[in-house]
């Protein structure tokens, strides 16, 4: 049942504030998220939630009615999905309500909150979290619209405007930095820590720029065997 008065709210930790290893703890990955909107369910007041978690961010769009107690909720759906609470509530942590989180989440559709600015991959992460989020539970009218007009907005910006004039991805932008010290790449061998969306993306970009070699590791063997054995097809 929808409440009156509901209202769009933002809770997240990202790199503006946070350093990589707060980031890294605060990260919900697709089984954390689908445990977190479970747990939201059962809340009074809770109406939808989109989770949102890219290497530079995790964030959670929450459209919820007055009865929500939102503290002891999320604290709830943060235990429920294994990830401590404390980390979207402390120093490191930002807080939006209502038209700061939907102006938030159009500059971010925009590419402008981007640790490269107007990089193209937020808008399909963006995308990929509201279609996560629509699947497993039905969205408020307030969340769609301002998810659907911030897709129209980033949309928009990178049509008219040249913010996407030789935007890069951060691991575009590591790999064209090894070209500056590195006059021939073919005589170098890489290492990859980790395995995630920026780590698997720089591993591509390098082999593309034609690498002698690269080792990837990771704390799960599992995944570093899942790359490397992805890469070499």
């Amino acid at each position: 049942m929808i409440e009156h008065a509901a209202k769009l709210v933002m809770r997240g930790v990202d790199h503006h504030l946070a350093p990589t290893e707060i980031r890294e703890q605060a990260h919900l990955d697709d089984d954390a998220a689908g445990a977190f909107l479970e747990a939201l369910a059962t809340e009074a007041g809770f109406i939808s939630a989109v989770p949102l978690s890219t290497c530079n961010r995790t964030e959670i769009y929450l459209e919820v009615g007055p009865s929500f107690r939102m503290k002891e909720a999320l604290a709830r759906a943060f235990e429920a999905a294994g990830t401590d609470p404390e980390l979207f509530t402390g120093d490191y942590a930002r807080r939006l309500d209502g038209r700061e989180a939907v102006d938030h989440l159009y500059r971010l559709s925009s590419g402008i909150e981007s640790m490269m600015i107007g990089e193209p991959q937020i808008t399909n992460q963006l995308k990929c979290a509201y279609r996560f989020a629509r699947e497993r539970h039905n969205l408020g009218p307030v969340i769609m619209r301002a998810f659907q007009g911030a897709f129209r907005a980033g949309k928009r910006v990178r049509t008219e405007t040249k913010i996407g004039i030789g935007a890069v991805s951060v691991a575009f932008a590591a790999v064209e930095l090894s070209r500056k010290f590195f006059a021939d790449l073919s005589e170098q061998r890489g290492l990859l820590v980790g395995t995630g969306e920026t780590g698997s993306l720089a591993a591509r970009h390098l082999l593309q720029g034609g690498i002698g070699g690269l080792t990837v590791i990771n704390r799960s063997p599992e995944r570093a065997h899942a790359l490397a054995d992805d890469l070499n097809r």
